[in-house]
């Protein structure tokens, strides 16, 4: 009856005991953190590619002004430009600073073809 009573107590003193230390906590853990380096790594790209074409459109525009200025200073130079010419430059450059005020449309899409970043982790029994 002792040894029964023993068995009893060390099955209930294991019950109660705090689970943080079974194994598979770690590889929750281990699970989790790669989960969340997959998401950094694909967030950092995203920002490059964001980066470079803000910095692509902000090169274009600044070509496009450079090239209205050159025509600018050198119909004004040579006091020679006609009213179609003005009428060119003031469009280009409503474009432009529509351009400016208002950049195009870019939005993320999730790529629903793709395989998941992040693998779901479940509970078996065996």
């Amino acid at each position: 009856m002792d040894r029964i009573g023993q068995q009893h107590d060390f099955l209930h003193k294991k019950l109660t005991e705090n689970n943080v230390t079974h194994p598979l906590y770690s590889r929750i853990n281990e699970w989790e953190n790669a989960s969340i380096k997959k998401i950094q790594e694909v967030a950092k790209k995203a920002r490059a590619a964001l980066e470079k074409y803000l910095n692509e459109t902000k090169t274009e525009l600044r070509e496009s002004l450079g090239k209205i200025k050159n025509e600018l200073a050198s119909s004004r130079e040579s006091n020679d430009y006609t009213e179609m010419e003005l009428k060119e430059w003031t469009d280009e450059l409503n474009k432009l600073r529509q351009l400016l005020e208002k950049p195009s449309t870019i939005d993320i899409v999730e790529d629903d073809q793709s395989q998941p970043l992040i693998r779901v982790v479940q509970q078996t029994s065996k």
